[in-house]
């Protein structure tokens, strides 16, 4: 056991399943909408993005997340 001391990260990251893998691939895909509102507000020269821009961004990242969890549970996303 001691061998795969220095490589537990890859060990994780082999075992994991399905779910997890979407899990974490939403969570960074959480911060899209911040970085793209961010940009919109540094193009167009404001300090702030408009607060409905936020809205939009976020509610359209929480159906795409919504859509990809429910395809997952329901078996089309099976490793």
């Amino acid at each position: 056991m001691e061998r795969f001391k220095y490589h537990s990260r890859l060990l994780i990251t082999a075992k994991m399943n399905t779910s997890d893998v979407l899990e974490v691939i939403l969570a960074f895909l959480a911060f899209v909408p911040l970085g793209a509102s961010v940009l919109y507000a540094r193009s167009h020269d404001r300090t702030t993005p408009p607060f409905e821009l936020n809205v939009a961004l976020f509610a359209l990242f929480g159906i795409i997340a919504v859509i990809i969890l429910y395809a997952e549970r329901r078996g089309i996303l099976k490793a």
